[in-house]
């Protein structure tokens, strides 16, 4: 039984914290300026593993501001986050 609880302990502190930010990208793509939505997007690609939700972001921004290019844009640097992300080293000596 505290097996379960710690699990779901685990869960909500790794995916919990994405949860949060995807929120805050979410209102920030609606609420403010579309550059700063960008700079968030960017900013999580580079904190989170895999974080595929920049995808939707831009898809998001392409609907309201027109064109394909946010959405492009965000597959781009998805990709060149993935090469970056193998040469990061943090302070600690362990790599990202």
């Amino acid at each position: 039984m505290s097996q379960s609880y710690n699990f779901s302990k685990n869960f909500w502190q790794i995916y919990g914290m994405r949860l949060v930010a995807d929120i805050v990208i979410l209102f920030v793509t609606f609420a403010t300026p579309w550059w700063l939505g960008v700079i968030l997007g960017i900013f999580a690609t580079l904190f989170f593993p895999l974080y595929l939700e920049v995808i939707v972001f831009g898809w998001i921004l392409d609907f309201i501001y027109g064109g394909f290019r946010f959405e492009l844009s965000a597959l781009i640097w998805l990709v060149i986050s993935f090469f970056i992300r193998k040469r990061v080293q943090f302070l600690n000596g362990s790599k990202y």
